[in-house]
């Protein structure tokens, strides 16, 4: 064993492939494509939050009870509410104060703009009925 200060410690099983790095397109891609989805569902705990998306759509398609449908689909507003949180951070960082003040004014206000309209939509078919 070489006293290198690059070598692994643990070393490498013979024969293990990485297949994120294989050369094969039809391996690497999909592949990949799985690591980074898993890597942003593991990110944050709020993710976890992101199974309310496609039960929020079905509640809807199915016409479930409006309260129901509301609760489902606010839920499933977090996760992208946080990520766009992350993403206008980052995006200060390179694009200066005046535009995140403004990036932040019409992204961050259009999750809250989204949730109110559809709140007062549900309020107001309950009211009818």
């Amino acid at each position: 064993m070489s006293d290198d200060e690059n070598t692994l410690l643990l070393g490498r099983a013979q024969g293990r492939n990485l297949f994120w790095k294989d050369n094969r397109l039809y391996v690497r891609w999909p592949v990949n494509i799985c690591r980074l989805i898993w890597l942003t569902a593991a990110s944050s705990y709020v993710n976890v939050l992101l199974a309310f998306v496609p039960l929020g759509t079905i509640a809807g398609a199915r016409s479930w009870n409006p309260t129901t449908i509301f609760v489902l689909n606010f839920l499933a507003i977090i996760p992208p509410s946080v990520l766009l949180t992350f993403v206008l951070a980052e995006l200060s960082a390179k694009l200066g104060p005046t535009w995140k003040g403004l990036l932040s004014a019409m992204l961050t206000n259009s999750v809250k703009l989204i949730v109110s309209l559809y709140g007062s939509g549900t309020s107001k078919q309950r009211a009818n009925n």
